[in-house]
């Protein structure tokens, strides 16, 4: 058992480095090539506090971005292999069932239509409805509604339905998952990117005296006729903590630098998410009712009212390299080295 966990270790670091060296010679055409001395600084890091040279290259990738070395970063391999297991344990994987979030967390969330599990459709009250009850219900409020598959990651496993060419049978083949509304974002979102409902990932954890604290933010744009968010073609741009400030420029899924969004022109610097401090409060709350998952990256986005709304929670691996790179280090008085 051990050397499997071993081998099993060896080949993640392998697969997570050959993406790293990747990643950096991207990062690199637009910083120019990272010096031997952080390189050197990467590797003596790596191995010196977080106990090996495998963590060096998302380090060299976080130097690049931010043009200069920073003691605190954790790399995304080690968050994997060494942070998860002790701040998440097994109830990680809570989060790829969707169709519990209401039960977990009371989301007071007015996009849910109905929950599919297991061949039974419950409304917001968990009550079961017949599917002719569900038809009466989908279009209600709009002429698109979203099906959002259990264990759906980046991007994937999302369907939109058209009220002029709804099928039942297309949606019932679709296994387990939550049926939504179509959210209508705050008219900021849609000057980028008016076809896709932009997501705004907040980062929060609760620290041993049982406090939760937000410590990343980011928000991610669709490009192009995209109907949602995906990780192979959106923009990211990381979000200050303090106000919801924009950076000055983006990066597109290849980690190159933009000015501005691709599709629309419009620039990136000089905005702000929307009733920021109000997404930031909400995920916070949201997390207090599921403490010892002590790590989560909440998706959320901005409504037309400039209300919050909840899209998803991600409790497994939620991918820090991102925030980490460009506002890191994010965890640095945690200990989690």
């Amino acid at each position: 058992m051990k050397e499997k966990s071993f081998i099993s270790r060896l080949n993640y670091n392998r697969i997570q480095n050959r993406r790293a060296r990747k990643v950096l010679k991207l990062v690199e055409q637009d910083s120019g090539k990272l010096s031997p001395g952080m390189r050197r600084l990467c590797d003596e890091y790596a191995h010196g506090v977080l106990g090996g040279r495998e963590y060096s290259p998302w380090l060299q990738v976080y130097a690049a971005v931010s043009g200069q070395f920073k003691e605190g970063w954790i790399p995304d391999n080690y968050y994997c292999l060494e942070v998860m297991p002790k701040q998440k344990g097994r109830y990680h994987s809570l989060s790829d069932f969707g169709t519990l979030s209401n039960s977990l967390f009371q989301v007071q969330n007015q996009q849910n239509i109905a929950t599919a599990v297991n061949g039974l459709f419950l409304g917001p009250d968990m009550q079961v409805m017949s599917q002719e009850t569900l038809a009466e219900r989908l279009f209600q409020s709009g002429d698109r509604v979203v099906f959002k598959a259990d264990d759906s990651y980046q991007g994937k496993g999302i369907h939109i339905f058209h009220q002029d060419r709804f099928n039942m049978a297309d949606l019932t083949r679709l296994g387990d998952g939550l049926v939504e509304r179509f959210i209508e974002q705050h008219p900021l979102f849609d000057e980028f990117a008016p076809n896709s409902v932009a997501t705004l990932r907040i980062t929060t954890v609760v620290k041993d005296d049982g406090t939760v604290e937000a410590r990343a933010a980011y928000l991610r744009l669709g490009v192009g006729e995209d109907t949602h968010v995906k990780t192979n073609s959106a923009i990211k741009v990381p979000i200050d903590l303090r106000d919801g400030r924009f950076a000055d420029v983006g990066y597109m899924a290849n980690w190159r630098l933009t000015e501005k969004h691709p599709t629309s022109g419009k620039a990136i610097a000089g905005n702000r998410v929307p009733s920021f401090q109000a997404c930031v409060d909400y995920v916070r709350e949201l997390h207090t009712k599921l403490p010892f998952v002590r790590v989560i990256g909440w998706d959320l986005t901005v409504d037309k009212a400039g209300k919050p709304v909840f899209i998803e929670w991600n409790g497994g691996h939620n991918g820090i390299k991102f925030s980490e790179a460009t506002t890191g280090p994010c965890f640095k008085d945690l200990n989690w080295h």
